[in-house]
């Protein structure tokens, strides 16, 4: 499994990035924004994409609906450290995300 993570914050980053490796699971990249990422996940085609809703430039749904309008058929895992409302409830089933 390769996976992308993208996450604005450098202590989740490495709190997640160390979990995955000590389980055998790859972060072949990282990106802190949502243009680093689809430059990233362009080049890199990772099966799985770890992304915190919480970005600079876009949002992580916002994302999500670039990525799978670029046909992106990879795993998305979204994540977040902080309640998510009405806006990001409405965006996530735009994207068509599950729980």
């Amino acid at each position: 499994i390769s996976v992308v993570l993208i996450n604005r914050y450098p202590l989740e980053s490495i709190a997640i990035k160390t979990l995955l490796e000590n389980k055998g699971v790859s972060v072949t990249g990282e990106a802190i924004n949502g243009m680093d990422a689809l430059r990233i996940v362009d080049q890199l085609q990772p099966n799985t994409i770890i992304v915190d809703v919480d970005l600079p430039d876009i949002d992580g749904i916002g994302l999500v609906e670039t990525l799978r309008k670029r046909l992106y058929k990879g795993s998305i895992i979204v994540t977040s450290n902080k309640y998510l409302g009405r806006d990001h409830a409405r965006g996530s089933s735009r994207v068509d995300l599950q729980a």
